[in-house]
């Protein structure tokens, strides 16, 4: 197989980017309108169901995510799996800076917010489910900020991925240790959507197309297809959900085919090179708006609390006046996003070169993370890929 561990992926910045928007505008719709079959007869019309629409796939931009996260670190993670060059070592301090740099002021926030709109007192113990990924688990959001679920599932991917490297790289008391460790993660999906679980695997697994020395554009083809067919599904099976009965009940079935879907886009569209030097710059513009990504999905919804608070009603008609709402709303969330994006998840970078300092022996190696695994190839998932996740 080709290794890809220097190369950019090209276009999936794009995807990061428009995901958390996704999920920020679904949530701020839902702030500034009633439900469509609420609003006023004048406001129902064509472009209002298209806008309402195209706000309500906020649950399909998390699946995303997912599959992009398996994508971008469980393929790699797979890669330097089969060519035994995991540093475990360097992994863990990869994923922990990545997680809480911008989780720990995100979690300050969201405690400070929660309890000026809600009166919601400073839990001690919701606080410490949150920063060992209980949420969703045995712990609530922490300060009422819902998006945070999601993360308790991100990290407990990391887990698992590291420990199935383990599996495959590490001696026979690692391999045991890892086994154990899988376990308990495995038993831990019993209170989780273990599904979602598989949107990740499709991701990791997907990447292995990336490393084939030839790609078909029908694969492309059928990706997009699965994934338009997945998101249509999962549409009528919301508005059909009685006639289903107990079957297809939940449409998690639809969101695993919107999954496949986008693991199959994946691999074909993060090999296409720009062609020319706007398609360059519109190219590296999504890189830029996909930085603080991450910080927008964990504080936005913070952000509409607060709007919540001092303007509780939701408009029944769309025009000017409310469109207006919406707009001021988002901005709100990206504005904020981005200032607390510079002093934190900016500088994620750094808190992860300082803390490998510290950890790396005399002769700049990552001292026992490469002992476990006597590695041939590079260290640590820091390359492009790495990055954009």
């Amino acid at each position: 197989m080709n290794s890809s561990s220097q190369k950019h992926f090209y276009w999936l910045d794009w995807f990061r980017f428009l995901a958390a928007f996704e999920v920020m505008a679904y949530h701020a719709r839902a702030h500034v309108w009633a439900h469509y079959d609420q609003l006023q007869a004048n406001s129902k019309n064509c472009l209002t169901w298209v806008f309402f629409e195209a706000t309500h796939w906020g649950g399909q931009a998390v699946i995303l995510f997912f599959v992009l996260s398996g994508f971008l670190v469980g393929g790699k993670v797979l890669e330097r799996s089969l060519d035994r060059s995991f540093d475990l070592q360097a992994y863990v301090l990869d994923r922990v800076t990545r997680i809480y740099v911008p989780l720990l002021p995100v979690l300050a926030v969201s405690g400070i917010v929660g309890y000026i709109i809600g009166g919601q007192p400073i839990s001690i113990s919701s606080l410490l489910g949150n920063l060992t990924a209980m949420q969703s688990v045995c712990a609530r959001s922490y300060g009422g900020n819902l998006p945070l679920w999601s993360l308790s599932y991100e990290s407990w991917f990391y887990v698992l991925g590291g420990l199935g490297a383990v599996l495959l790289c590490g001696n026979g008391r690692a391999k045991m240790i890892s086994l154990c460790g899988m376990m308990f993660v495995l038993a831990l999906f019993t209170r989780l959507q273990p599904w979602y679980l598989f949107c990740w695997l499709l991701g990791a697994f997907s990447y292995l197309l990336v490393l084939a020395d030839v790609l078909p554009s029908l694969v492309f083809a059928g990706g997009v297809a699965m994934a338009l067919f997945g998101l249509g599904f999962s549409e009528y099976i919301s508005a059909h959900q009685g006639s289903f009965g107990d079957f297809l009940s939940s449409g998690h079935v639809a969101y695993m085919i919107f999954s496949l879907g986008v693991a199959l886009i994946f691999p074909f569209v993060a090999r296409r090179v720009p062609g020319s030097a706007a398609m360059r710059r519109f190219e590296q513009t999504g890189g830029k708006l996909a930085a603080f990504s991450y910080t927008l999905y964990l504080t936005h919804y913070t952000v509409i609390s607060l709007w919540s608070k001092f303007r509780p009603e939701k408009f029944t008609t769309v025009d000017v006046h409310s469109f207006f709402w919406f707009i001021i709303v988002s901005l709100s969330c990206l504005v904020f996003a981005y200032v607390l994006y510079l002093p934190f998840e900016a500088q994620t970078s750094r808190v992860r070169g300082w803390l490998k300092q510290r950890v790396q022996g005399r002769d700049g190696t990552m001292g026992r993370g490469q002992g476990a695994f006597p590695a041939r190839g590079i260290a640590a998932a820091t390359g492009p890929a790495a990055k954009e996740e």
